[in-house]
């Protein structure tokens, strides 16, 4: 299993509508082939977001960042509440509570 760790900072007094977006994209994450889970975490304090997606194969993640992919076609959700640009960053999941 592999994991997508997106972070980038809100638009102060956005957070609901950035939550909003998620929710529609989760809808549409649902359909990606290789899709587990998602989660959105936001810093009150700070504005700082991080996104967690999990994916069955690095293959079925990396496929949703081709250009014309899903992450394209699902950013418009969420972009107007973004103060910066999303920098993207994956990783192979080692353990989890489920396993245990």
């Amino acid at each position: 299993m592999y994991g997508r760790i997106t972070r980038f900072e809100v638009i102060r007094g956005k957070e609901e509508e950035l939550a909003n977006g998620y929710r529609e994209q989760i809808k549409r994450l649902k359909g990606q082939k290789g899709f587990k889970d998602a989660i959105l975490l936001v810093d009150d304090a700070s504005g700082s977001v991080v996104s967690l997606t999990l994916w069955e194969t690095k293959e079925e993640m990396d496929a949703t960042l081709v250009p014309g992919g899903f992450v394209e076609q699902v950013l418009p959700l969420i972009s107007p509440y973004q103060q910066t640009k999303p920098v993207f960053t994956t990783f192979k999941v080692q353990a989890r509570a489920s396993e245990t």
